[in-house]
């Protein structure tokens, strides 16, 4: 599945242009999982192109039982029922942990795009033994070759997720990583609620029940990425590992990179706890604004609107892959 999709594992979001209007109604589904919850969200884009959420689905988990590759059967089991019917196609995301990426520009030699892929990953990876995905994300740059993402994983992990999806009666449309998705979802927000700051350096920190994420990107581009675990109930120690944590990632991140950040975003569940936000907002040097991006959307029924706002801090990963869904859906 993983290697089968290529050119659509990171596609950048992209306006909804005046072709993607003229198409009909088209429904996308996102899955998201952790050890302690899975949500499922649809969207609805409709024929003059109008994204709504229609429908959202949450089974919170009793146990921190998961698996080597994060989605155990049970879970997925468990949230079926839950779903619309019939479910329409469907986007989950690989646990960032379970993949490595790069970009790499490459040049236009002798040896095919998938022989240029196999030579710049040779060096960390024997190519036969892992799953490779890759996408264009410049094809005509002014003054030099094309810069792609180079994504890869064990084959284990997509074998594992499309037989999941399968025993489950679910049309896996492919997967994508969860940080693509997030950087997904916080696009769409900027593009509708902050386009100035779309250009800019941002730090995008997800603050999840059982992680915190913190993302660094310019122009959709991820230039680093950081996670920690973090204990579901939120004690003082683990807001106080998580404000040591952002602290460092901020030091380390302006350590090695010349273009600073000058602007940081905050979701995720934790992210409501009020000390945590007032520490980070302390710790950086730069604006910090809370944002649920899926709340760009209006909803349509069955979903009701306070549904949506109650669940809209762990629907992330989530909402980045129902656009996706939507947008790997065949014209």
């Amino acid at each position: 599945m993983f290697a089968q999709f290529k050119n659509r594992l990171h596609t950048q979001w992209r306006a909804w242009s005046a072709a993607a209007q003229a198409k009909p109604t088209t429904m996308g589904l996102g899955i998201s999982h952790e050890a302690t919850q899975i949500h499922a969200l649809q969207l609805r884009q409709g024929p003059q192109g109008a994204l709504t959420v229609q429908h959202h689905a949450h089974v919170a988990h009793l146990s921190l039982t998961t698996t080597q590759w994060g989605l155990t059967e049970a879970s997925l089991a468990a949230i079926v029922p839950l779903l619309p019917t019939p479910p329409p196609p469907l986007m989950m995301a690989l646990p960032n942990a379970l993949v490595q990426h790069q970009y790499r520009r490459l040049d236009q030699s002798n040896l095919t795009l998938a022989e240029q892929v196999d030579s710049a990953l040779r060096q960390e990876v024997a190519p036969d033994t892992v799953a490779i995905d890759y996408v264009c994300l410049d094809e005509n740059p002014p003054d030099s070759s094309p810069l792609y993402l180079l994504c890869y994983t064990h084959h284990d992990a997509v074998n594992h997720y499309q037989h999941v999806a399968e025993a489950q009666g679910l049309r896996l449309v492919c997967l994508d990583v969860e940080a693509f998705a997030a950087l997904n979802a916080w696009y769409f927000w900027l593009q509708q609620q902050a386009p100035e700051h779309q250009h800019l350096v941002l730090a995008l920190i997800h603050a999840r029940p059982t992680e915190l994420s913190v993302y660094f990107c310019h122009q959709q581009r991820l230039l680093h990425q950081v996670h920690t675990p973090l204990n579901p109930m939120f004690d003082a120690d683990a807001e106080t590992q998580a404000l040591s944590f952002m602290q460092h990632c901020w030091q380390n991140f302006h350590a090695t990179h010349s273009t600073p950040v000058t602007q940081a975003y905050i979701t995720g569940r934790h992210s409501l706890a009020p000390n945590l936000l007032a520490g980070i907002r302390q710790q950086l040097n730069v604006p910090l604004t809370l944002a649920h991006p899926v709340l760009a959307l209006a909803t349509t029924p069955p979903l009701h609107p306070d549904t949506l706002t109650q669940h809209a801090p762990d629907l992330l990963i989530a909402f980045g892959l129902a656009l996706r869904a939507l947008d790997g859906q065949p014209s």
